[in-house]
This record gives C-alpha cells, sequence and structure tokens, in this order.
C-alpha cells in the first residue's frame, strides 16, 4: 500500500471505527495510538517525513474522537480488541506499537493481547500516574486539575472540558498554554502548526459533548484503572520522554523503568512534551541521555 487513505471499519458491535493509514511499509508498519485530546490525524506534520522514510504508520480515532462510534463501557480490553480487528481488516500479521502521551497507556496494555504480532513497543511522553505517590506533583497545572476531576468517575471532568471542545481552536489554545516556551516554539513552527490544527480539528469533529466525554473516560482509564497486571509487555519496549516535558514530567518515565526494567528509555535534552513525538521513528537528532 502506498496510497494515503483514510478508512472506516464496522465492528462486529456495529460500531464504526475510523483510521488514517499511509506510507509503503517497506521500512516498518506501526500502529500508533493517539493523546489525548488527539485523533487519526496526530501525525499530520509528521505525515511527509513518516512516507519519505518508507514508514506506514495506522493510526485510528478512539470511540468519540474524530469519526469513530462513541461507546458506552469502553476499556482498554475494548481497545485491544479494536486493534486486532483493525490489523486483521487490514492483513498485517507483524507490526510495531506506539504511543503518545496518554495514547501510551494504551500502547501498552494492548501488548500482551496482540502478543507475537508486536515487533517493538514504542511510547512517549506517556504518564504513569498509579505508580507514583503523589503523581498531581508531577505534571503541569492543567493536568493536574483534569486527574483531579477524573477521580472516580469521568463525569466530573467531562462537564469542565466542554467550555475546551467547543472548538479546536480553544483546544489548541489550552494545549500551547500548558507547555514550556521550548514546546510553544516547536509547535507554532509553520511546518508544523497546520497538522497540530488538523489533528484537534478531528478531535472533536463529533462535537462538545461527545469529545469531552471521550477525552474524560480515557483520562480516567490511564490514572484510576490503570492496567497494574501488565507488569511486562513480553514484546521489545522502548521509553521516550523530554527533558523538559513540562506537562508529564520525567518522573513518570522513570517509574515506568522502574515498573518495567527491560525497557530501553531514553530522556531527550532539550526537549518537551509535544517535540518528543517525532523521536518514535527517529526522525530527528537525538542528545539522549540513557537510564
Amino acid at each position: 500500500m502506498t496510497d494515503t487513505t483514510t478508512g472506516h471499519l464496522a465492528l462486529s458491535d456495529r460500531r464504526q471505527l475510523a483510521f488514517h493509514d499511509f506510507g509503503s511499509g517497506e521500512n516498518g508498519i506501526w500502529i500508533h495510538c493517539h493523546g489525548i485530546p488527539g485523533s487519526r490525524a496526530e501525525l499530520s506534520h509528521l505525515e511527509a517525513n513518516l512516507v519519505g522514510a518508507g514508514i506506514r504508520v495506522v493510526i485510528p480515532d478512539r470511540p468519540g474522537y474524530g469519526e469513530s462510534s462513541p461507546v458506552e463501557g469502553y476499556n482498554f480490553l475494548t481497545h485491544s480488541q479494536d486493534l486486532v480487528a483493525l490489523a486483521d481488516h487490514l492483513g498485517i500479521e507483524r507490526f510495531s506499537v506506539s504511543g503518545f502521551s496518554g495514547g501510551g497507556v494504551f500502547a501498552l496494555s494492548a501488548a500482551p493481547n496482540l502478543g507475537h504480532r508486536i515487533e517493538q513497543l514504542t511510547l512517549a511522553g506517556t504518564p504513569a500516574a498509579p505508580l507514583l505517590e503523589n503523581p498531581l506533583e508531577h505534571v503541569s497545572e492543567l493536568t493536574a486539575s483534569a486527574w483531579q476531576a477524573a477521580e472516580n468517575s469521568p463525569a466530573p471532568l467531562a462537564i469542565m472540558l466542554e467550555s475546551l471542545t467547543e472548538s479546536h481552536q480553544q483546544l489548541a489554545e489550552a494545549m500551547l498554554n500548558a507547555t514550556d516556551e521550548q514546546d510553544r516554539d516547536y509547535l507554532k513552527a509553520g511546518h508544523i502548526l497546520p497538522g497540530i490544527k488538523r489533528n484537534m480539528k478531528a478531535a472533536v469533529a463529533q462535537g462538545a459533548s461527545v469529545s469531552a466525554s471521550a477525552m474524560a473516560r480515557d483520562t480516567f482509564l490511564i490514572t484510576e484503572q490503570w492496567p497494574v497486571t501488565l507488569r511486562s509487555p513480553g514484546t521489545s519496549t522502548r521509553l521516550i520522554h523530554g527533558a523538559r516535558d513540562a506537562l508529564i514530567h520525567c518522573t513518570h518515565l522513570r517509574a515506568l523503568k522502574a515498573w518495567m526494567p527491560g525497557a530501553r528509555t531514553e530522556i531527550i535534552r532539550d526537549i518537551g512534551h509535544y517535540s518528543s513525538l517525532p523521536l518514535i521513528w527517529h526522525l530527528q537528532s537525538m542528545d539522549v541521555s540513557i537510564l
């Protein structure tokens, strides 16, 4: 497959799963789990580079984001089943799995269910809230308030988020304001910002209420229902974190490293949260400290 396509898969429970699929795959095939917020358009600003590198990436919208149907009772098992169905639909037997930010927890949770089909698991900027004694001390103010609101139930956070999900411009602005200067400069770069806006626009495509509920649900899952039984994902694992990540501090990476001692762990100097995303596929040079 060489053409860029956006597809729709009818799942067995009659839900629609939307996904973006691009690249030749001659140098690897990846299924990517987008962040919170995020969508199948998360890699819009990197797509040309990934295609040029011969990498194929498939990015599904999780339920309630983009064009994927909302669903009640969605959890990590449902997510894993969706990825299996998508890989089968596309005829992909072996592939790598990546996850960015909150999507990293979804990638991690899917690994045992995908088993031998995964060649490599790579997570960038991934939080590890339940692994820390005081996780709110190691995130941005915006992230901390979201996690606090989602405690015990996603409903309060969904109400809080509706003011942000009314437009993709408001959501993008909140995202920019939560980062430090280094990450803001990265996101505002002329060749990157249009892709970031496309991602936010797709993330809220189903309206404020549906989008806010999806974000709140995912936040609740990654902070309150962490897949603690998955101590070993059973595959080669690489963890990446920006040393200047103002949203999810490096303390989270260190907690993941202690939890998965076999993982290769990289802290990248002079890199923030969003600027760690291209490093999953080595799309820019790195100044790395290996833990």
